[in-house]
């Protein structure tokens, strides 16, 4: 397989001395991660923060929402070729790579999450349910690795882009 950097390089031989037994934990981890589910769940947070009348936050979990194609758009701009593996040629629907959108799409929905328990959970369940969140968030991003749907600089990216969309929405929407 080619790598187009020494960065995806690195990291994938470090990625596949995983041990096997992982796989199924890394399906599933990928199956989370998958933008769709991320939008489920956002909107199951929306329809609490609803019901607590959080109308601040309905609305920049609205705007979280709209911007979770940002990252299709950019694989449509970029096309750039996904790795060539196993995994990639049964997937179902061929995208293009860069950036992965379950790494963007975990950052910016479960990140959101991580700020709402910050900012609205007490002690020590927010640190708990942020440390929880953030492990999934990694563990998305190294599943798609390791299954080998993307390149570690797609999976850089989308947590680049998913953390500067989640930092506009808080500072620009929430204020916090």
């Amino acid at each position: 397989m080619n790598y187009p950097k020494t960065f995806d390089r690195l990291v994938v031989s470090a990625v596949e001395k995983l041990p096997q037994w992982l796989h199924p934990v890394m399906l599933w981890a990928s199956y989370l991660g998958t933008p769709l589910v991320m939008a489920f769940i956002l909107v199951i947070v929306m329809a609490v923060s609803y019901s607590q009348r959080h109308a601040n936050l309905v609305i920049a979990q609205a705007a979280t929402l709209a911007f979770l194609p940002m990252a299709s758009i950019i694989k449509l701009i970029t096309q750039r070729a996904r790795p060539e593996t196993i995994y990639v040629e049964n997937m179902l629907v061929k995208t293009y790579s860069f950036p992965s959108g379950h790494a963007y799409a975990s950052l910016l929905v479960l990140g959101f999450l991580i700020f709402l328990c910050v900012n609205y959970i007490s002690d020590p369940w927010k640190w708990l349910l942020a440390g929880f969140l953030a492990f999934l968030i990694l563990l998305i991003g190294i599943s798609r690795i390791y299954l080998g749907a993307h390149f570690p600089s797609d999976v850089l990216g989308g947590w680049l882009l998913g953390g500067l969309v989640l930092i506009l929405v808080i500072k620009f929407i929430v204020k916090p």
